[in-house]
């Protein structure tokens, strides 16, 4: 039996394992689905099993089914995680997650909707150091309904509050969706300004 510790080790050395797509609209992606897939049973296995840290079990397959486009399995476990555990930092975090697993699903409706609430409990509680993701995800989400407007907003908005934590990997991946967005933002202006 695989020991939780160890699951844990290798859900976080999965992040080597995965890259943002720019022909997706910068969506999660992994470069290795036999190993994504390994951990996913490895995950499944410990839950069968009684496994203990069940909002980190559910979390994880909702993230590993995310990034291997399996959104349906991603939001099923999400939407566990989000109705069996009531503390209110992990329901906001779930929210986050369970918005970008409608999203990858197309249900961009829905996503936004789990934003909406995930803001709501952000408000409330003031779990600021949250907010940058949350700002960010539903940048992307309104990027892929090309609303362009919100989502430079947004991306501009995560990129101000991740300068002053200043984590750079995350910096940077909030910098290059916003100058995708920003070049599409011009093409759309240039267009419009040629049709006129």
């Amino acid at each position: 039996m695989v020991e939780l510790h160890s699951l844990k080790e290798s859900f976080s050395a999965l992040q080597s394992l995965v890259y943002f797509d720019e022909k997706q609209y910068y969506r999660e992606q992994t470069k290795n689905t036999d190993a994504v897939r390994k951990l996913i049973a490895a995950l499944e296995g410990k839950r069968r099993n009684g496994g203990e840290e069940e909002y980190f079990l559910l979390s994880a397959l909702g993230y590993c089914y995310r990034v291997i486009n399996k959104p349906k399995q991603a939001i099923a476990a999400l939407q566990e995680a989000n109705s069996a555990f009531t503390d209110i930092k992990k329901r906001m975090i779930t929210l986050i997650r369970l918005g970008e697993a409608y999203k990858y699903d197309g249900q961009h409706e829905m996503a936004l909707h789990s934003f909406a609430q995930a803001e709501e409990i952000l408000r409330e509680t003031n779990l600021l150091a949250y907010e940058d993701f949350l700002c960010q995800h539903q940048a992307k989400c309104y990027f892929e309904l090309h609303n362009l407007e919100k989502a430079e907003v947004l991306f501009q908005k995560a990129l101000e509050i991740r300068k002053k934590k200043g984590d750079e990997l995350l910096i940077r991946s909030t910098r290059q969706v916003l100058e995708e967005v920003t070049k599409r933002k011009l093409r759309e202006i240039g267009k419009l300004n040629s049709n006129t």
